[in-house]
Parts: C-alpha cells; sequence; structure tokens
C-alpha cells in the first residue's frame, strides 16, 4: 500500500477523532495538470479541492489506507471541478480540513541546479497567504522524507 493512501487514511481517523464520526468528509489537493505532451512545462496552478468521504467503520490501517486510495480513484474524474462552484451549488464549504499530499519527483535535479528564489514565491509563503480570500481552515501537508 503506497504511503499516499496510507497519510490520508491517517488525517482521515484523526479527523474523524475530533469530530467523534467514523466517515469524515476531508479536502482532498488533486492535481488536474492535462494529460498531453508539455503539460510538465506549461505554467499554471492546476490544484482542485475535491471532498473525499472516508468510511473508517470497522477498518484497521490498511483497509483504511485500501479505502482511501479507492476514495481518490473515484475523485480523479472530478479533479478539474472548480472548488468555487462546488462551494457555490452546496452553500457552504463542504470540509474544514484540506488535505495535500507533496511528493516534488524532480527536486534533488533542480536543487543540483541551484536556488531559485521567485518574487510570488517568497511572497506565497508568507504567513497567512491566500489566493482569492478563501480558504479552508486547516489544511495538512505531507511529503515524503
Amino acid at each position: 500500500m503506497p504511503v499516499k493512501s496510507l497519510l490520508p487514511a491517517a488525517n482521515c481517523v484523526a479527523v474523524g477523532a475530533v469530530w467523534e464520526t467514523e466517515t469524515p468528509v476531508v479536502g482532498l489537493l488533486l492535481n488536474g495538470r492535462p494529460e498531453r505532451t508539455g503539460a510538465d512545462v506549461t505554467l499554471g496552478l492546476f490544484l482542485s479541492q475535491q471532498p473525499m468521504r472516508l468510511d473508517l467503520r470497522g477498518a484497521n490501517w490498511r483497509t483504511a489506507a485500501r479505502r482511501a486510495l479507492d476514495a481518490e480513484n473515484a475523485l480523479l474524474p472530478h479533479r478539474r471541478f472548480p472548488h468555487s462552484e462546488l462551494r457555490r451549488l452546496l452553500g457552504r464549504n463542504p470540509f474544514e480540513v484540506t488535505f495535500n499530499y507533496v511528493h516534488f519527483h524532480p527536486r534533488d535535479e533542480l536543487l543540483a541546479v541551484g536556488p531559485a528564489r521567485p518574487a510570488a514565491a517568497r511572497r506565497a509563503a508568507r504567513p497567512g497567504h491566500r489566493r482569492g480570500g478563501r480558504r479552508a481552515p486547516a489544511l495538512v501537508v505531507t511529503r515524503p522524507g
């Protein structure tokens, strides 16, 4: 079972414990980059927050991770659906916690080239920075290593 499935399951276990529910709903940050040649160098933020409900009833860690993987796969056809439209349709934010798994595959190659410090990255790293004045109240970011 991939770590990428175990970590959102653990996040859902924690959220479920806090909210006293066995079927927590969290936001899952998904990559919606187009699947076509050259898309890897296309500029833009191709991320979407989608609601993921995880049924933890009777689940051990392996089962919870498997269910998280299945839930993520079920969301893939909807990964480009705008979160703002989802909020508009529901009349509210569909979740209070968003989970983001980050794995920068080319990190070592980029670090070998040297540091890059674009002004936009510095601005985005400021505490409290948000886009469009909206964000989930809590964001859980994980990365391997």
